[in-house]
């Protein structure tokens, strides 16, 4: 298994599982790319559709028992629990689609510090490549990396 007789054909084979798994993925879950704002296109359509909304989505105004949830340049309300929720927080939310043009809640996340850990991430793994690639080369003819 981690000899390096066919590491070419291992690498494009597990490259074509993953592929697998991807188109598998979009297939069976087409809810998840669906989006608020094509559903405010055609509301009649996806009325009672349960959607997950978590691309960069983000809270606007926060009311009494309702919120805004921002996407790119989309809006929409959504009615459910707000308790702790502030303005501008990252949010994941699964919800239901109204006719009417709102959103109610079934389940939502708020990704508190969501900026600065994907910072902290990108920091780690410039760091940890720039270690690496001090050490090691890659051979691209054997198809390993080599210590320098």
């Amino acid at each position: 298994m981690f000899t390096n007789k066919y590491r070419a054909k291992k690498i494009i084979a597990l490259s074509f599982v993953i592929i697998l798994f991807c188109i598998h993925s979009h297939k069976n879950r087409p809810e998840m790319a669906l989006k608020f704002s094509e559903c405010l296109l055609n509301p009649k359509q996806y009325n009672g559709r349960e959607l997950i909304i978590k691309n960069e989505a983000k809270t606007g105004e926060i009311f009494k028992d309702k919120f805004e949830i921002l996407q790119g340049n989309d809006k929409i309300m959504v009615i459910g629990a707000i308790e702790s929720l502030k303005k501008n927080e990252y949010v994941t939310l699964r919800a239901t689609f109204h006719k009417e043009g709102y959103l109610t809640v079934k389940d939502m996340h708020v990704h508190k510090y969501r900026r600065l850990k994907i910072a902290i991430s990108m920091i780690t793994i410039i760091l940890v490549g720039w270690i690496f690639f001090r050490k090691y080369r890659f051979n691209l003819g054997q198809m390993v990396f080599i210590e320098r």
